[in-house]
């Protein structure tokens, strides 16, 4: 969290963190990226409207320091396609595909 590129946000409600968005900045050749790698709501909290308010925010806040996209890795699910896509306007990529290198099998 005490690195320069790390944004991090929360909701607070009555005195208590709610929800969160956590990710870095990174340069890229057209701009600058935020890489949303964590969005998460107390399950009490959930389907309130937390973390839709709190990516709302998020997404004023880096607009104003010049940031040009948002980018993160989900599940390609309905429920999260449902979240990202449907109710806040993300994009599902299609060009692109997830890759692994298993260091050991423990």
């Amino acid at each position: 969290m005490m690195h320069p590129s790390f944004r991090g946000y929360v909701n607070i409600v009555d005195g208590e963190i709610v929800s969160a968005v956590l990710g870095t900045l990174q340069q890229y050749y057209d701009g600058i990226r935020y890489n949303l790698t964590d969005l998460f709501t107390d399950p009490a909290h959930q389907n309130k409207g937390y973390a839709s308010d709190l990516l709302d925010y998020t997404k004023e806040v880096l607009k104003q320091e010049g940031v040009k996209q948002i980018m993160l890795i989900s599940l390609n699910d309905d429920m999260h396609n449902h979240f990202y896509d449907s109710k806040n306007g993300f994009l599902t990529r299609t060009e692109l595909c997830g890759k692994r290198f298993i260091l050991s099998e423990d």
